[in-house]
């Protein structure tokens, strides 16, 4: 029972004791769909709101297809709820420690040195990692509420 040997799971422990198992295939889904969570703000910073492309007078505007804008409107509701969802299980986890949890839990590239001593992170390894487990977990079994 050990740990997962990819640098992408270090702190996950392969233990059903722990109150947070997963299986390794469940545990790196959560993972990976938590590292898409910049991808999902910059594909919503790109779509915007729809608002510049609504015309509130009579003259025809662009070529956009019939339905474009509420193909975007659906396009733009199914990322925010990807997002929606991260914050939400993330808020859940710690909500004072929320603002280093999300950059965290997040990204493959900030650790949990880079969050302790550079961004002053007021939280000890043990809680973090524990923390981080919970996050997967949660994030996992409410991926699975909503989308199965």
């Amino acid at each position: 029972m050990g740990m997962y040997s990819n640098r992408h799971s270090m702190g996950y422990q392969l233990s059903k004791g722990n109150g947070y198992y997963l299986s390794k295939a469940a545990f790196l889904e959560s993972l990976y769909f938590a590292y898409q969570y910049q991808e999902f703000l910059d594909e919503l910073e790109v779509i915007g709101d729809g608002s510049k492309g609504i015309s509130y007078d009579s003259q025809p505007h662009g070529d956009a297809k019939a339905g474009g804008l509420e193909d975007l409107a659906i396009r733009r509701a199914r990322i925010s709820s990807k997002v929606d969802l991260i914050e939400r299980v993330c808020r859940e986890v710690d909500p004072e420690l929320y603002p280093w949890l999300i950059k965290g839990f997040t990204s493959d590239e900030v650790g949990y040195d880079y969050l302790r001593y550079q961004l002053r992170m007021p939280c000890g390894r043990n809680q973090y990692y524990e923390k981080r487990r919970k996050f997967y977990f949660l994030l996992y079994r409410e991926k699975q509420k909503k989308w199965k």
